[in-house]
């Protein structure tokens, strides 16, 4: 495949998916009979003589063209842009529709596309293009530095067009920082007040200190404690909770993942607390980095939950997640507080014969929802897994549940490999955990996660947490007396 130096334009329609769903058919029918054919015959020109686009494609509402001459893509843009500030959209009974447009230079392969039957093109410099367009305010022509250093040069483009400097800005999808400039005509008034400079936060907003080498050691101190009565003990005569910044905000945090890790839920909620009052100081303004920090809130979630103070749980994850509603790990945690809520009602131990089974599948529909959004998450896949071989052996929709829990165990298996984290409970056990699901050979499952113990030796939560996970499985399917030697292999 050759490869050239050009022009390489994105546009993208912003509105367009948005249309209400009643709306549709009608919207998308002018649309496609009416807006499409008044906008080919702005497009077509560029498509003929010998300074012609050299590329063009379309996909639903986007658009990639290129050019040789940086004079016909600057006034291919301009044209393109100026159609939609003109087309009248209110008379033809559409809502109005706004335009992103991005333009970039650089080289590409073009090759002929056999299954378009016309020319395409590819490269790095190409995806740098399609970058651009999703940071593009709607309405706007954004263009690079080096589009802007090869376009200004034709006397033409300099004659009747401008190039305001933004400044630096992410592009989409992590693909780095770019200066970027608005293009637009010299009748137009510019829009950029002055170049604007990533500025930087570390000063109004500053981070907690760091830890201290000797609460480091402190750290490796209480880890080490043999036992939980130990640790309490430790926690007791050496470093006892006190007034929020006596201690670095990282240490507060770690010292309460380890009580919670060792099942002291108390003493964690207790550290907990001073983090949430832990301060650092800007301009004489007291911020508390922790107070909203949703792993914080979480961890708070998890302790709550486990002392059976579920509505506090419930409110606080809640709270979390409508802070974070993307948050696939928030919506994990939402769902846990359903599960236990269904198993265990305000009560100390779990009756089958009491499980609110409507509220143990909206636990499952949550999980379900919460690995939809993040695929990569192994936690909310095995734990809808469990929960919908639970619902079925209650007799909530049985076959889809059946069938949706023994599909998601081998989709886990499959998906992932205990190499990927050799470190990792959470991964080694979930693969244990999926095996158990789909197979009846205990025995093997029992060995199976006894030497996942013996080799990775689990906090004592890690290993509290999927034996209550299993024995409430057990529980729930009437296979107690089977799971007993699996059980075992966790004590």
């Amino acid at each position: 495949m050759p490869t050239v130096n050009g022009f390489i334009i994105f546009a993208d329609i912003k509105g367009f998916s948005t249309v209400r769903e009643e709306e549709r058919n009608r919207v998308y029918g002018i649309y496609y009979q009416k807006f499409l054919p008044d906008l080919a015959a702005i497009v077509k020109p560029y498509q003929k003589g010998t300074e012609r686009m050299k590329a063009f494609n379309t996909w639903g509402d986007g658009m990639m063209a290129v050019f040789y001459d940086g004079e016909q893509a600057v006034r291919f843009m301009i044209d393109y842009r100026d159609f939609f500030r003109k087309w009248p959209f209110a008379k033809k009974g559409m809502p109005k529709l706004s335009v992103r447009i991005a333009g970039h230079f650089g080289y590409f392969h073009r090759y002929k596309d056999p299954l378009i039957e016309q020319a395409n093109i590819t490269g790095e410099h190409v995806i740098t293009s399609a970058r651009i367009e999703p940071v593009t305010r709607p309405g706007e022509i954004y263009v690079t530095k080096p589009f802007v250093l090869n376009a200004s040069s034709i006397h033409a483009v300099k004659a009747e067009f401008a190039f305001d400097s933004i400044g630096q800005v992410d592009l989409a999808k992590g693909f780095g920082e770019y200066d970027l400039y608005r293009l637009r005509q010299q009748s137009e008034k510019s829009q950029v007040i002055d170049r604007i400079l990533r500025q930087d936060l570390a000063e109004h907003l500053p981070q907690p200190t760091p830890m201290t080498a000797s609460e480091a050691q402190m750290v490796r101190t209480i880890k080490a404690a043999p036992s939980q009565e130990r640790l309490r003990q430790l926690l007791q005569d050496q470093i006892p909770p006190t007034m929020p910044n006596r201690y670095s905000g990282p240490f507060i945090l770690e010292v309460a993942k380890i009580c919670k890790q060792r099942g002291l839920y108390e003493q964690a909620i207790e550290w907990l607390d001073i983090l949430n009052d832990y301060t650092v100081s800007a301009h004489q303004i007291d911020i508390a980095p922790y107070r909203y920090d949703v792993k914080v809130l979480t961890l708070r979630t998890d302790c709550l939950s486990r002392l059976r103070r579920y509505q506090e749980a419930a409110n606080l994850i809640y709270g979390a997640w409508q802070m974070n509603p993307d948050n696939s790990h928030v919506l994990s945690m939402l769902a846990a507080q359903y599960k236990r809520r269904a198993l265990f009602g305000a009560g100390e131990r779990l009756i089958r014969e009491q499980i609110d089974i409507p509220m143990l599948s909206r636990a499952k529909n949550l999980y379900l929802e919460a690995f939809r959004r993040d695929l990569s998450d192994y936690y909310p896949a095995i734990n809808a897994a469990y929960l919908s071989k639970m619902c079925h052996a209650l007799g909530e929709e049985a076959a889809e549940d059946e069938d949706t829990g023994e599909r998601l165990a081998k989709y886990i298996l499959s998906a992932w490999d205990a190499s990927q984290e050799p470190d990792s409970w959470w991964l080694a056990i979930s693969l244990a955990e999926a095996e158990l699901i789909l197979c009846n050979n205990f025995e093997q499952s029992a060995q199976t996660i006894s030497n996942l113990v013996a080799t990775l030796n689990p906090p004592w939560f890690e290993k509290q947490s999927t034996r209550e996970q299993i024995e409430i499985y057990g529980i729930v399917t009437g296979q107690q007396e089977p799971l007993a030697v699996v059980l075992a292999s966790l004590q």
